[in-house]
């Protein structure tokens, strides 16, 4: 298993879910 491989896969999905949750209290804005 590549760990750093799955590091960048973690690291851009948390970045992707910390977007979304901090639009939704915005109110949608980014």
């Amino acid at each position: 298993m590549d760990f750093i491989f799955i590091g960048v896969i973690a690291a851009f999905t948390v970045a992707i879910w910390a977007m979304a949750v901090g639009c939704d209290k915005l109110g949608g804005q980014p």
